[in-house]
Protein backbone atom coordinates (compact mmCIF):
# COMPACT_ATOMS: atom_id res chain seq x y z
CA UNK A 1 0.00 0.00 0.00
CA UNK A 2 2.75 2.44 0.98
CA UNK A 3 4.80 1.59 -2.07
CA UNK A 4 1.78 2.07 -4.35
CA UNK A 5 1.07 5.49 -2.84
CA UNK A 6 4.71 6.44 -3.12
CA UNK A 7 4.86 5.46 -6.79
CA UNK A 8 1.70 7.44 -7.59
CA UNK A 9 3.09 10.57 -5.92
CA UNK A 10 0.52 10.64 -3.12
CA UNK A 11 1.57 12.30 0.11
CA UNK A 12 1.74 9.62 2.82
CA UNK A 13 2.31 10.39 6.51
CA UNK A 14 5.54 9.18 8.11
CA UNK A 15 3.53 6.98 10.49
CA UNK A 16 1.97 5.01 7.62
CA UNK A 17 2.76 1.37 8.28
CA UNK A 18 4.45 2.11 11.61
CA UNK A 19 5.27 -1.22 13.36
CA UNK A 20 3.70 -3.16 10.45
CA UNK A 21 6.02 -2.77 7.47
CA UNK A 22 8.65 -5.49 7.44
CA UNK A 23 6.63 -7.94 9.54
CA UNK A 24 5.05 -10.57 7.27
CA UNK A 25 2.53 -11.72 9.89
CA UNK A 26 1.06 -8.19 10.18
CA UNK A 27 -0.22 -7.80 6.60
CA UNK A 28 -3.75 -8.65 7.71
CA UNK A 29 -3.83 -5.37 9.65
CA UNK A 30 -3.22 -3.20 6.57
CA UNK A 31 -6.42 -1.77 5.08
CA UNK A 32 -6.05 -1.70 1.32
CA UNK A 33 -9.73 -1.69 0.36
CA UNK A 34 -10.81 1.90 0.96
CA UNK A 35 -13.65 3.43 2.92
CA UNK A 36 -16.11 3.91 0.05
CA UNK A 37 -15.90 0.32 -1.12
CA UNK A 38 -16.29 -0.94 2.45
CA UNK A 39 -19.33 1.27 3.05
CA UNK A 40 -21.04 0.18 -0.17
CA UNK A 41 -20.36 -3.48 0.61
CA UNK A 42 -21.74 -3.06 4.15
CA UNK A 43 -24.87 -1.32 2.84
CA UNK A 44 -25.47 -4.11 0.33
CA UNK A 45 -25.02 -6.77 3.01
CA UNK A 46 -27.41 -4.98 5.40
CA UNK A 47 -29.95 -3.74 2.87
CA UNK A 48 -32.91 -4.95 4.96
CA UNK A 49 -31.69 -2.97 7.97
CA UNK A 50 -31.07 0.14 5.87
CA UNK A 51 -34.57 -0.16 4.37
CA UNK A 52 -36.18 -0.59 7.78
CA UNK A 53 -34.40 2.48 9.13
CA UNK A 54 -35.41 4.49 6.04
CA UNK A 55 -39.05 3.46 6.50
CA UNK A 56 -38.79 4.25 10.19
CA UNK A 57 -37.87 7.82 9.28
CA UNK A 58 -40.15 8.16 6.23
CA UNK A 59 -43.45 7.03 7.74
CA UNK A 60 -43.53 9.63 10.55
CA UNK A 61 -42.43 12.31 8.06
CA UNK A 62 -45.30 11.46 5.71
CA UNK A 63 -47.75 11.35 8.62
CA UNK A 64 -46.50 14.76 9.76
CA UNK A 65 -46.96 16.25 6.28
CA UNK A 66 -50.52 14.93 6.08
CA UNK A 67 -51.30 16.22 9.56
CA UNK A 68 -49.86 19.66 8.70
CA UNK A 69 -51.98 19.74 5.53
CA UNK A 70 -55.09 18.83 7.55
CA UNK A 71 -54.38 21.56 10.11
CA UNK A 72 -53.74 24.11 7.35
CA UNK A 73 -57.11 23.33 5.78
CA UNK A 74 -58.82 23.69 9.17
CA UNK A 75 -57.13 27.05 9.77
CA UNK A 76 -58.21 28.30 6.33
CA UNK A 77 -61.73 27.05 7.02
CA UNK A 78 -61.75 28.84 10.39
CA UNK A 79 -60.49 32.08 8.78
CA UNK A 80 -63.17 31.85 6.09
CA UNK A 81 -65.91 31.31 8.69
CA UNK A 82 -64.53 34.09 10.90
CA UNK A 83 -64.36 36.63 8.08
CA UNK A 84 -67.98 35.93 7.00
CA UNK A 85 -69.36 36.82 10.44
Amino acid sequence: MFLLCFLQGVSVPDTCGHNVIGKPNMFDLINDEGCTDSLIRWLMEHLDLVGAIALGFAIPQIFGMLLAYYFLRKVKEFITISSNE
